[in-house]
């Protein structure tokens, strides 16, 4: 697992997009956070996380926000854990799909034996649409 920190929206835009866009209604937040950061270097943690050669995952937060995670492997949020006490960053809550959330959660109590605050988002899927019956 190799995490890739982005120090400008542009580059983490450029990275994560085409993976964002794959599930655009579950990764929006993520995906309009980045893009109404300003241009230049940034004070937003803008993670990509990769196995082998393929983006496989993605986190942003903004200082004083709850950490916005997508779904990736079961690997990334014991590395992401690592990866933010290496860096020294602080949050206070994470949000994300619930697979997301709920994995990073039981991640971060295995670690610090502390529960973390979780904020799921309610995400819906339209899976098919269906005529009226005629009248």
């Amino acid at each position: 697992m190799r995490i890739v920190e982005h120090t400008t929206a542009a580059s983490f835009c450029q990275a994560a997009f085409p993976f964002l866009l794959a599930h655009e209604a579950e990764n929006g937040l993520i995906f309009s956070l980045a893009q109404q950061l300003p241009a230049g270097r940034t004070a937003a943690l803008l993670l990509t996380f990769h196995e082998d050669a393929a983006l496989v995952g993605a986190a942003a937060m903004q200082p004083r926000r709850p950490l916005v995670i997508t779904r990736a492997p079961p690997a990334v949020p014991p590395a992401l854990l690592d990866h933010l006490a290496h860096r020294g960053a602080s949050f206070t809550a994470v949000t994300g799909a619930r697979p997301a959330v709920d994995r990073f959660a039981a991640a971060y109590a295995l670690v610090t034996g502390y529960a973390m605050r979780c904020a799921p988002q309610r995400i819906h899927q339209l899976t098919a649409v269906s005529a009226p019956a005629p009248a």
